[in-house]
């Protein structure tokens, strides 16, 4: 007969799966709004738009622990800005790191440019807009943390 404490671990290992997009069963007119919708309630508000036909093909699993949130998603060619408009719309002071996996892509951020390639890691700041741009489809991982946990990990000797 299981413990308490054994009852309680498989209670919650059986609750609800984290929260995941897959776009390819939705309508074109309605991939890149579904997956803005998606990544603003679980990652941040962002402006995407397609770099192709006007579809988005998009795969995207998403957990949480504490403040720290992740996001593993594979994504065919976009651009993403997180503007002012979403900065206010969402005014959450995050950092966000980002681990290409695979693809390619040019991040912006006050006037500086980063080209990354597949096993690159960059940091940007949710409270300044940005620009991700990927020319073709990635696949990465994203983590978003308080800034202010952000700059004591940096700062540590």
């Amino acid at each position: 007969m299981p413990t308490s404490n054994q009852a309680r671990a498989s209670t919650a290992r059986s609750e609800t799966p984290p929260p995941a997009l897959d776009t390819h069963g939705l309508p074109t007119a309605e991939q890149i709004a579904g997956w803005e919708a998606h990544n603003r309630r679980h990652i941040l508000a962002i402006r995407c738009m397609s770099a192709g036909d006007g579809h988005l093909e998009a795969t995207q699993r998403n957990g949480s622990f504490g403040a720290l949130r992740f996001a593993e998603m594979r994504v065919s060619a976009h651009v993403v800005e997180r503007r002012e408009a979403e900065i206010a719309e969402d005014p959450r002071q995050v950092a966000i790191i980002i681990l290409l996996l695979e693809g390619e892509a040019m991040l912006g951020q006050e006037g500086r440019w980063v080209s990354l390639r597949a096993g690159d890691l960059a940091a940007l700041r949710s409270d300044r807009p940005y620009i991700c741009a990927y020319p073709r489809g990635m696949r990465q991982m994203v983590l978003t943390l308080p800034l202010e946990d952000f700059a004591r990990l940096r700062d540590r000797p």
